[in-house]
């Protein structure tokens, strides 16, 4: 019986993969939290680059003497300043190609959601065999963006928004982009 044959037992096999299977069922809950948190805060981060673009391609329009004309304002809790009230202009759609030039601003008459589309794209760099999402941005009377919205999709439940940026809890809701207000 010298040639007895060396290895591993089967219990000590069972034992190895319920020891792994304890781990797994402990790690990969939270290695998904972990990922979850992550996909929000790149939301919340294209959603600051999407309102800085639009707060500086208004900031162009308002300089070139054009404005956003709002049908009517919004009524709000805690304004004291009507340059601050909410209008119901809101512009959203898919991030598109970048255009090669953007329209001379004096051009520029009431803003269509084509051309702030271009100008995001055109500002934001997004090259032309890239698409960087869905967006969508409101104002306030004076033209000024109040808040805007980023998703990678129009069916992503996971939504961004500047200044006030969204939370885990928030985007658990299940709401989508278009959703939002």
């Amino acid at each position: 019986m010298k040639n007895k044959l060396k290895g591993f037992t089967l219990i000590e096999m069972v034992v190895v993969i319920a020891i792994l299977a304890i781990l797994a069922v402990i790690i990969i809950p939270s290695l998904t939290t972990y990922v979850y948190e992550a996909r929000v805060s790149k939301a919340n981060a294209n959603a600051k680059e999407i309102y800085n673009i639009a707060l500086n391609f208004m900031t162009k329009v308002q300089t070139g003497g054009h404005t956003i004309e709002a049908d009517e304002e919004i009524e709000t809790e805690d304004v004291e300043s009507s340059a601050l009230q909410l209008s119901d202009k809101i512009y959203s759609g898919e991030i598109g190609n970048k255009t090669d030039s953007m329209p001379s601003i004096a051009e520029i008459g009431d803003i269509s959601q084509e051309e702030f589309s271009a100008a995001i794209a055109y500002y934001g760099g997004v090259s032309s065999d890239t698409t960087r999402g869905w967006y969508k941005v409101s104002f306030y009377t004076n033209g000024t963006p109040a808040e805007a919205w980023w998703s990678t999709s129009d069916t992503d439940k996971v939504v961004g928004s500047w200044p006030n940026q969204r939370d885990t809890e928030i985007n658990r809701r299940g709401q989508t982009i278009l959703e939002v207000q």
